[in-house]
């Protein structure tokens, strides 16, 4: 990776991590409506245009760039030279020398690590989701405990689950209501809100939401406002379902003590699948989620179409504005190297007749004879194709000054270094003394093991002698459990059919009172006519 791409790519992700929380900080100041939906519909929007964010700014053009100098070429040096600067940078420059494509690859495998770690953990959890459905079994309803709302097609598929798992909806394309075990002997008034509440998820669209803000934090996740946003997300969702559970016709102090006594029974036991389902007992806003219900000045009405087409222009001109703010980097030109400098050539001179040589004496042989192009060692000098130049007086300046800066930063990053490498020290130590320790307590581990086997058959034996009973204990409470239920359905046919009794019986008896009392009336009538006149 060359270094302008480094550095393009760490720009990139300070970029991208800068836009993420904006938008998370725009989400949260404008979430101040009073209906829940209209929160809800806004944080979708900010995650939507959270996943946008990268695509856009990979297309749109940046009206503003980062110019950066080229980098010089490398220039060889005389012997002299490159041994006094090895002399005062080579130490430091082999020990620390770290540069933007490093430091852009650790972070980008830092990066991929999480964003692979966290889609590992959807992955599972739609697994889990998947095994679940799988144990459990369809619930059919009877007309009359079905909620009371208007359907042209089916929704969803209601499940019971064969534990006590739910109440839980999941899915995207065919979605699924699971019950638990112990929802059959439910009453009506609390199945009814059950059902509502968790058919407003599914009206809602809440599941497809909820992917997008775990694509959000997968994406994002060294950001903290994004993961603090998708927990506001998923309250938002919960308080608007339980809006739609009130506008249905539930009481607000009944459906508060429902939900109170369902969060007590049912926690979320397993948080693998917490964040690819939507559980009605979720104990993270529990609190809030009663205060809103009992609260008699919140707004509980749903969003309209055009309240969807806003949220989703917001999502995108933010994005758009954001990634078009995004500045990029320019790479100058490298600076050309200066031109030769022409050497003139000398003139010609007529050609002489050689002299005889003189003869050498000792002062002559001790003095050796001067180099045709002698070079002054004493000031910095390089050499290129163009010939030896000698560094200029800035360019000497700016050369210390370049080291003096090298070795300060070289020194800093020692300085900085020095409590890591403590630590890890310390680490070291404590993780040698627990080794050690697990080696000296070696021989009472295995002695213990031997022990757990040798007692092994044992605990087996007792087991299978204790299965049966098991069994049979499980079928009774079965059985119970099921004749309870058929005793609660004739109970209240009975109960009916006595209703309808005593109204026919109520109705008979006015019957007979009215024929009665007309008898008596033509009975007077009789009487009143065979008594004789008294004139």
């Amino acid at each position: 990776m060359s270094s302008i791409t480094a550095l393009r790519t760490l720009l990139l992700a300070f970029e991208l991590f800068a836009g993420s929380s904006a938008l998370m900080a725009l989400a949260w100041l404008g979430a101040t409506q009073k209906s829940s939906s209209a929160r809800h519909l806004l944080w979708v929007g900010a995650f939507g245009a959270a996943l946008l964010l990268p695509l856009l700014a990979a297309i749109l053009p940046a009206p503003l760039h980062i110019a950066i100098s080229a980098p010089a070429a490398a220039l060889p040096s005389l012997h002299a030279s490159t041994a006094a600067a090895s002399a005062l940078t080579g130490p430091i420059a082999e020990e620390f020398a770290f540069d933007a494509s490093s430091v852009a690859l650790g972070l980008a495998a830092l990066w991929l690590t999480g964003a692979c770690g966290l889609a590992l953990r959807s992955l599972v959890g739609l697994i889990c989701l998947a095994a679940l459905r799988r144990q459990s079994r369809p619930f059919a309803l009877a007309p009359a405990d079905l909620p009371r709302v208007s359907a042209t097609r089916r929704e969803c598929e209601l499940r019971l689950s064969c534990s006590e798992n739910g109440p839980v909806t999941f899915g995207l394309w065919k979605p699924v209501i699971l019950l638990p075990q112990s929802a059959m002997t439910w009453s009506r008034a609390r199945l009814h809100a059950v059902l509502l509440h968790e058919l407003a998820h599914i009206r809602r669209r809440d599941g497809f939401a909820q992917m997008l803000s775990l694509c959000a934090c997968a994406i994002y996740w060294p950001n903290p406002l994004v993961w603090m946003g998708a927990r506001r997300l998923r309250r938002e969702a919960e308080m608007a379902a339980d809006d739609a559970v009130l506008m249905g016709g539930v009481k607000a102090s009944q459906y508060a003590g429902d939900l109170l006594e369902l969060a007590r029974e049912f926690r979320t036991r397993r948080p693998i699948i917490s964040g690819t389902a939507l559980f009605m007992t979720a104990p993270s806003a529990l609190e809030a989620r009663v205060e809103s219900v009992l609260a008699s000045t919140t707004l509980r009405t749903g969003v309209t179409p055009m309240d969807v087409l806003k949220s989703a222009g917001f999502g995108i001109i933010a994005a758009a504005t954001l990634a078009f703010a995004c500045p990029s980097l320019a790479q100058e030109a490298a600076t050309p190297s200066p031109p030769a400098v022409p050497v003139p050539a000398t003139a010609a001179t007529p050609a002489t007749p050689p002299a005889p040589p003189a003869p050498a004496t000792d002062a002559a042989m001790a003095t050796p004879p001067a180099p045709a192009d002698a070079v002054d060692l004493s000031r910095p000098i390089i050499i290129d194709e163009h010939g030896v130049h000698h560094l200029s007086r800035s360019e000497e300046r700016r050369l210390h000054a370049d080291v003096e800066r090298a070795r300060r930063e070289a020194r800093e990053a020692v300085a900085r270094m020095r409590p890591e490498l403590a630590r890890a020290a310390a680490e070291v130590k404590a993780s040698e003394a627990a080794v050690r320790a697990v080696r000296a307590a070696r021989p009472q581990i295995e002695a213990a093991m031997v022990e757990a086997e040798k007692e092994r058959p044992q605990v087996d034996a007792a087991m299978a002698e204790m299965r049966p009973e098991l069994d049979r204990a499980l079928v009774q409470v079965r059985d119970e459990l099921r004749r309870q239920h058929f005793d609660v359905q004739i109970r209240e046919r009975v109960d009916a059919a006595l209703k309808r009794a005593e109204i026919h019986i109520e109705a008979a008896k006015a019957r007979v009172d009215q024929k009665g009392l007309a008898e008596d009336k033509v009975e007077e009538r009789d009487e009143n006519s065979d008594t004789p006149d008294s004139n």
